[in-house]
This record gives C-alpha cells, sequence and structure tokens, in this order.
C-alpha cells in the first residue's frame, strides 16, 4: 500500500510532501481473548495496529499517524450499521476508558521510537 500510495504522489508531483496516515485501526470487544487472534480478540486487535505502527514508522515518508480511534463509542443503530454490541470498537479503551491489550501495545511501541532517537 505504501509503495503504491509513494508512486501515486510521483506521478502527482507531489513526492516532496510529508505522509500522515490517519485513521487506521481495527476492532475489539473488550475482554474477548483468543491465542488464535481471532476477529474481535483483543490480541489481534494489538497485533494489526502495532504491524501498522511499525511500517509507518519505518517508511521515509511518513511523518506520522493517528490511530482510529482512543476508545469505544456507541453508534447510531440506523443507516444499515451492524456493529457488535451496537459500539464501534475500534478504540484502545473501552467505553469506560479502561485500556485494552492494544493500548499497552502501542504505549510499548512509541517508547521503543523514542529510545531509537536518544
Amino acid at each position: 500500500f505504501l509503495a503504491r500510495f509513494c508512486r501515486m504522489t510521483e506521478e502527482k508531483g507531489i513526492a516532496d510532501k510529508p505522509i500522515v496516515m490517519s485513521e487506521f485501526g481495527c476492532a475489539a470487544i473488550a475482554g474477548c481473548h483468543d491465542d488464535e487472534n481471532i476477529l474481535w480478540c483483543e490480541e489481534n486487535q494489538a497485533k494489526q495496529i502495532s504491524a501498522c505502527l511499525k511500517l509507518f514508522h519505518a517508511h521515509p515518508r511518513v511523518a506520522g499517524s493517528f490511530i482510529w480511534q482512543f476508545f469505544d463509542m456507541r453508534t447510531c443503530l440506523q443507516a444499515g450499521l451492524n456493529r457488535a454490541r451496537g459500539f464501534n470498537n475500534k478504540g484502545l479503551m473501552n467505553e469506560y476508558r479502561k485500556p485494552k491489550l492494544a493500548y499497552y501495545a502501542v504505549q510499548r511501541l512509541y517508547r521503543e521510537f523514542a529510545e531509537e532517537n536518544l
């Protein structure tokens, strides 16, 4: 994806601009755990978000990123959205601001990234 995106910026003559990756993430229902990293489990969310952050951090053109989203929130039940529990479960924390595994994974990665720059 990043290679394709960078080629597109070159074709459009904007390859000198920094890239900010926004609104990426993965859903997990707080308290759902599974060693197989199944859909909706906290382990899978932590793994997916960590992989994205490592990829973005290692790329020389990526200047920053915004994880979607900080905490779970109730979603509108209209508009055909069919979400587990009626929530957008992509938060690093649950709706009560209790950290999920992804929160700790992100915390650990940012500490590692900071140590690289010392």
